[in-house]
């Protein structure tokens, strides 16, 4: 018959054993300083490389519920945490209530039902966004109040970039690019020769 038998001391009988050592636990963390990391792990590196913000999208997209995935040999859509659903408001809500209830002072922050995808920021109180839905917005007051812009496309809009107070430049689907130089009141076509998406201008 054969026994296991977990014990700090070795027995005089046991045929054969295994000693298992408890590491000793880490430092404590003095002043809030993290240990530094001395070593460059390059396999890391060229992982975190291969992850684009196209395949960010893409999957983060693929978790809406709203695009269709293929899984399992077939199209389906799939609704997580990234999507609006009644059951995640009543969560995020709940969420809310409690910390409250403990005393915290909290910020509730409702789902946005369109599909923002890009935000590009300016100084302390100025920012652009646009969304899937073809809309440019801007803030000139950090964001208490938002206004729509004449953006001129019915595309998807993917990418906002500004280069100064008044330089802004849009992308999206199609080659669009729409630029202004008068902080977003007015835009001009700029010509992009491809009709692929454009997500960024760097």
């Amino acid at each position: 018959m054969l026994f296991q038998v977990i014990t700090k001391d070795v027995p005089v009988q046991a045929s054969s054993y295994l000693r298992l050592d408890l590491r000793p636990m880490p430092p404590d963390v003095i002043g809030g300083n993290l240990p530094t990391i001395l070593s460059y792990d390059s396999h890391v590196d060229s992982l975190i490389s291969k992850v684009s913000q196209d395949s960010l999208i893409y999957r983060l997209n693929s978790l809406s519920g709203n695009a269709p995935i293929q899984i399992n040999g077939g199209l389906d859509t799939v609704e997580t945490r990234y999507s609006y659903n009644n059951d995640n408001a009543i969560a995020a809500q709940y969420i809310n209530e409690t910390l409250e209830d403990y005393g915290y002072q909290t910020e509730y922050n409702s789902f946005y039902i369109g599909t923002l995808r890009d935000i590009s920021l300016y100084g302390p109180s100025r920012a652009w966004a646009v969304t899937e839905n073809s809309e440019a917005l801007r803030t000139t007051d950090s964001g208490n109040t938002w206004s729509t812009l004449p953006d001129g496309v019915s595309s998807e809009l993917w990418g906002v970039e500004n280069f100064g107070p008044d330089w802004v430049w849009l992308t999206g689907n199609n080659g669009v690019i729409r630029f202004s130089s008068d902080g977003g009141n007015s835009f001009s076509t700029q010509t992009s020769g491809t009709s692929l998406f454009l997500f960024v201008i760097q």
